[in-house]
């Protein structure tokens, strides 16, 4: 089985846990500037939340896992000779 509802509930809730800028470049191994540009100029697809008339910058760690995901790179298989 998948789990009762009341595990989901709680999965869910540490999954989407609100990261600070600091804790989310960590996270990424960026600095938070880096996330200010990526912001700014929307090169990536990593969602944030604005609070406080977006003085506040958080980021979901679901979405900063998810953001990890995309990036994955399968390796090649070897050519045979």
């Amino acid at each position: 089985m998948n789990g009762s509802p009341a595990q989901k509930a709680e999965t869910a809730g540490r999954t989407d846990r609100l990261l600070t800028e600091r804790q989310a470049a960590e996270m990424l191994a960026v600095s938070p500037t880096t996330l200010a540009t990526w912001r700014s100029r929307r090169r990536y697809s990593l969602r944030w939340v604005q609070l406080g008339g977006g003085r506040c910058i958080r980021y979901r760690l679901s979405d900063c896992e998810a953001f990890i995901e995309a990036g994955l790179v399968q390796d090649e298989p070897e050519a045979a000779s």
